[in-house]
């Protein structure tokens, strides 16, 4: 019972005394002011003065009212960043910077924020924007102030680009290249490195539907492996509208040891989506849809079954079955077709690695010529081929490391050939059937890659590959 009473005189304990001024006080000085018998200066005083008591709380009531209940006056910046990865975030120092993502239909990702103070920030001012990159590092940005922000209607339209790194205003004038904070700066992955738009920009990407639909191969694999199930249709709807030209996405994902579950079941719930998507999977890519058929993942499962009931002629028994007297003992390993020339990216953890056919000889047996890469830079992720003249342009760029393969000295046996990566760096194999090649790479896991079988005449080679 207190306490209903301390909370009754905390919420109405203003108007309280209001009422005791107007019914009580008001009452006894009206009362002494009709008595004759006080002095009437006195008494007129003191009526007089009970009034103004009484218009005084109300001003007083009204004023506390309208501080509780009618907010104060509120100054909003409205604005959009465009450009992040899905798997990046924005993040603010500013206590009056809200900031919410937006979902645009594709692989990507918008962030509308609003910056909303109690007074106008000046031109001196500014806010600290803070791009996660989802790999421990991160690149922070100040946006300064202007006066035509608070301009009704107006928005504040930012763009990242991931290959520069760099946040810049745009405007219909132009763009402004926002101030990047140095002792904040992204972490490269070695000192000095090139930026990626150094050389992948001089090199011919094969897939030119990417410009065209707004949607990198790196976007496309963080989509389908988001823990956000919005993200993960988006990715999905953004190749499907690819028609045939999603299969080198969907190729890239079943060809590569490293794809997670969630990747496999989005790049296999595009293929069952339409007749279209199905039209270029390769003999290989069907021996692998058969093994990832006997996953214990039923979501997995289900999907590869759907499309094996749908494409009962495949896969081809042929292609498949292992050649006699060459064993491979790898869980998880993916059988993947290279052509000479050819050039494959495979995933091991978050490090990526680009294995290039560079040659088949016509020896008997024949030998070939694998490079292996481990770039994060140089190499566009949307690359299938590289010629010899591109890797020349690119090889003064990359540390070799040394494998000692040759055909030289090599009896009849299978051999393993290892080697360790460095950020940026490439080697040499020169291998033949039933050779294995394990790279370790800086992050520590190894990518085993063993040759099936080599075709001279056919001008390419079958590989399984898989991560340990």
């Amino acid at each position: 019972m207190n306490e209903a009473w301390a909370k009754l005189l905390f919420t109405y304990g203003p108007f309280a005394l209001l009422v005791l001024l107007v019914f009580v006080i008001e009452r006894k000085a009206w009362t002494e002011l009709r008595d004759q018998s006080h002095d009437r200066t006195t008494a007129y005083f003191v009526y007089g003065g009970t009034w103004l008591a009484i218009f005084v709380t109300c001003v007083v009531i009204v004023w506390v009212w309208i501080r509780l209940n009618i907010p104060a006056e509120e100054f909003t910046i409205r604005g959009r960043l465009v450009g992040l990865g899905v798997s990046e975030q924005l993040f603010s120092r500013s206590e009056d910077t809200y900031l919410r993502r937006a979902y645009s239909g594709t692989a990507s990702s918008d962030f509308v924020f609003r910056i909303i103070s109690s007074t106008k920030l000046g031109e001196s001012d500014s806010v600290e924007l803070v791009i996660d990159h989802g790999d421990n590092t991160a690149s922070v940005f100040d946006l300064t102030i202007q006066p035509k922000f608070y301009i009704g209607g107006y928005e504040v339209r930012l763009a990242y680009d991931r290959h520069q790194d760099r946040l810049s205003l745009q405007e219909h004038s132009g763009q402004t290249v926002l101030q990047r904070l140095e002792s904040n700066n992204r972490i490269p992955t070695r000192s000095g490195a090139p930026r990626p738009a150094a050389f992948a920009s001089s090199l011919a990407q094969t897939v030119e539907a990417q410009n065209l639909h707004n949607i990198s191969f790196d976007d496309f694999a963080a989509g389908l492996d988001s823990p956000d199930p919005i993200i993960r249709i988006d990715a999905r709807q953004s190749v499907m509208k690819l028609g045939r030209g999603a299969w080198p996405y969907l190729e890239a994902v079943l060809y590569d040891p490293g794809s997670s579950t969630r990747q496999l079941v989005g790049a296999l719930n595009v293929l069952n989506s339409g007749a279209d998507f199905a039209t270029d999977v390769g003999k290989q890519a069907q021996c692998n849809i058969q093994d990832i058929a006997s996953t214990s993942d039923p979501v997995l499962r289900a999907e590869a079954e759907k499309f094996l009931a749908s494409h009962p002629k495949t896969p081809d028994p042929d292609v498949c079955k292992p050649v006699r007297g060459r064993a491979f003992d790898c869980v998880g390993a993916r059988l993947v077709e290279f052509d000479t020339g050819g050039l494959r990216r495979f995933t091991i953890g978050k490090q990526r690695v680009f294995v290039w056919q560079r040659s088949l000889s016509a020896d008997d047996p024949n030998w070939a010529a694998v490079y292996v890469f481990e770039d994060e830079s140089l190499i566009s992720p949307e690359r299938r081929s590289m010629k010899k003249n591109e890797f020349e342009a690119l090889e003064p760029r990359l540390q070799k490391i040394e494998t000692g393969t040759n055909k030289k000295g090599r009896d009849k046996s299978p051999a393993v050939v290892g080697v360790a990566l460095q950020p940026e760096s490439y080697a040499a194999f020169i291998v033949r059937n039933g050779d294995t090649m394990e790279v370790k790479v800086s992050g520590g896991s190894t990518l085993a890659l063993f040759v099936r079988d080599t075709h001279y005449m056919r001008d390419m080679s079958n590989f399984q590959a898989c991560v340990r």
